[in-house]
């Protein structure tokens, strides 16, 4: 069986460049286009495994991924399978809707579903647009929900209000028949330090189901001062009171830390390879923030860019059509010229055949056509016949 995972937050194929390969590889990101990409390399032999470990993202790119592996199981015909592991929340949770068969979850997952949400700059009308649009992603989840668990409408909308959360226990999905079989492992969760997850709040990635590093209980306890303890106790009281003594060796042993280390009731730091990664998390945060605001301007230009083109089409369209009208009036103007042109031959010629009947020889005729023979010939043809005739007669031998 092929095996992809989805790990991470679900981010657009912008993010699929060789910038981010390393928070690919770790498991922080999972681009739309290299899911797609890992499933059309995929055999169509054999039945395909999608493991989710995720706490949502993307809702266009989920969407995407989830369109990828229907098409997959309709091409190919072979089975579906999903394996949640510790965590489907949000759009991580929305891809489990989509599988036609088998869903598996650990012991330990934890599955959220919750209202979509977003941000837009502009108006009024710029706001209803986008809370219209959040609705409608909404009700495509809640009406997968209703379909495909038992659950109630009103727990659904109760889930699905502005600000909560649906949260599942691997036993509470199974009971209500969002997944067919519960694993007897435990997955593990998803790596986010209270640094991280700051971070990528403050630069507008919120995830409602990031799980955070759990504060011990000595960074929730005020610590002592550092002086106070050797103050109260003398240097060589410990030794005296533990030789020989197991019950306060084990004491001693107690009040060190699972490594053996002394507990000196600090609070836990994180060591240099959390610094690391929450320092790649503030570099990765930043850079989404710098290419966010990129693709804003982008479309910012390419809207202005549509506006001028739809402008110009326009101006375009009122000159064909002041153009066409005045081909249409040249034709009226050409046709009334030539109507008036034949009426004025047309009176030109009347005359002289009003007076053919008076013109009985042929220099009447030619004078009567301003000494124009053809025109006379074509006139007055029985005057030039009879003045050939008698030229031709007089002529004779």
């Amino acid at each position: 069986m092929s095996r992809i995972e989805v790990r991470g937050v679900i981010v657009p194929s912008m993010f699929d460049i060789s910038l981010y390969q390393e928070y690919i590889e770790k498991g922080i990101i999972t681009p739309e286009s290299k899911f797609r990409a890992d499933v059309a390399a995929a055999s169509g032999d054999e039945a395909l495994e999608i493991y989710i470990n995720s706490p949502g993202g993307s809702v266009f790119a989920g969407n995407e991924m989830i369109n990828t592996i229907r098409d997959w199981v309709q091409e190919t015909g072979q089975a579906l399978n999903i394996t949640v592991g510790a965590m489907a929340a949000s759009m991580g949770s929305a891809m489990m809707l989509a599988a036609p068969s088998a869903v598996k979850v650990h012991k330990n997952a934890k599955i959220m579903f919750h209202g979509a949400w977003g941000g837009v700059v502009g108006g009024s009308q710029a706001m209803k647009d986008e809370s219209e649009l959040l609705e409608k992603i909404n009700a495509d989840i809640k009406a997968a929900l209703l379909t495909k668990t038992t659950l109630s409408p009103e727990v659904i909308d109760e889930w699905f209000s502005e600000g909560r959360e649906g949260w599942l226990t691997a036993e509470e999905a199974l009971e209500v028949g969002l997944v067919s079989e519960i694993i007897d492992l435990e997955a593990d969760l998803p790596e986010a330090s209270k640094t991280m997850a700051n971070a990528m709040q403050e630069r507008g990635m919120q995830i409602a189901a990031l799980a955070l590093e759990p504060k011990s209980e000595e960074e929730i306890e005020t610590p002592a001062p550092e002086e106070e303890a050797p103050e109260e106790t003398p240097e060589e009281e410990p030794e005296e009171s533990t030789d020989g003594d197991p019950e306060a060796d084990k004491g001693a042993e107690d009040a060190d830390g699972p490594d053996g280390s002394q507990d000196t009731g600090e609070p836990v730091v994180d060591g240099p390879a959390d610094e690391t990664v929450n320092s790649d998390v503030v570099a990765l945060s930043e850079e989404l923030e710098k290419q966010t605001s990129l693709a804003r301007d982008w479309q910012a230009k390419h809207d202005k860019l549509q506006e001028d083109m739809k402008a110009k089409e326009e101006a375009h369209a009122v000159a064909l059509e002041e153009l066409e009208k005045k081909v249409e009036d040249a034709e009226e103007a050409s046709a009334a010229m030539s109507s008036r042109v034949k009426k004025l031959s047309l009176q030109a010629a009347a005359p002289a055949e009003k007076d053919s009947e008076s013109v009985s020889s042929w220099p009447a005729a030619v004078k009567a056509c301003n000494g124009d023979l053809e025109q006379a010939k074509k006139l007055y043809p029985d005057a030039h016949k009879e003045y050939f005739d008698r030229t031709q007669n007089v002529r004779k031998p």
